[in-house]
Parts: structure tokens; C-alpha cells; sequence
């Protein structure tokens, strides 16, 4: 995910994603590219932060996480702190069922 300056939020296209780097060997990767502008950040995630389950099984979900990307305020840091912490907090205790993972990063000028 992208969030713009504005707060709006982009997303590579769904057939631009393709098999996770490392799972197979000699796979040909496509190479997709998108410009970062001054003020955006990147939220890199693995399916375990929108599948994480609470006690009633329901999932974190997509649109929790893009929702979280639009409206957190802060640094990188303090948005992917932000973001795992409110994982915790949906999952509430549940044992992960998948691994998580999560980067956040953006460009300052």
C-alpha cells in the first residue's frame, strides 16, 4: 500500500502480485514500479496482519488495515507501531494462526 500526501491510499494491482520472493527457486519475477513521492510511505505486509482472527474468528481484513494507512499520523516508525499494536488488539489474546510480517517505510524528500 501507498498513502499519498492527501491521506489517499493506492494499491499495486491485483494481477501485478505474484508468488512471495524466496518461496520458489528460479521463479521469473515481473518487476512492477511506482514512484514515491516526498511525504508518502509504504506499508509492506504479509496475508497473517489482514487474516489475524480474534476469538470469534473474524479477520482483521483489508479494509481495517487500509483504513489504519489512511488516518495514522506520525513518522514510519510510529505508523507501523501503530499498525501492529491494533493487530494485537483486534486478535485480542488468539494465537496467530500465520506468521505476520510488516514494513513501513516513506521518503522525506
Amino acid at each position: 500500500m501507498f498513502r499519498k500526501i492527501d491521506g489517499t491510499v493506492e494499491e499495486f494491482p491485483d494481477d501485478s502480485v505474484g508468488v512471495p520472493i524466496g518461496v520458489m527457486e528460479d521463479f521469473p519475477y515481473e518487476v512492477t514500479e511506482h514512484d514515491l513521492e516526498p511525504g508518502e510511505l509504504v506499508v509492506l505486509y504479509t496475508d497473517g496482519v489482514s487474516e489475524a482472527m480474534n476469538h470469534a474468528s473474524e479477520l482483521y481484513g483489508m479494509d481495517r488495515l487500509r483504513s489504519q494507512v489512511r488516518s495514522l499520523k506520525g513518522d514510519v516508525a510510529q505508523v507501523g507501531t501503530a499498525i501492529r499494536e491494533d493487530v494485537r488488539s483486534h486478535a485480542a489474546g488468539r494465537p496467530q494462526n500465520d506468521d505476520i510480517t510488516l514494513m513501513v517505510f516513506g521518503r522525506n524528500a
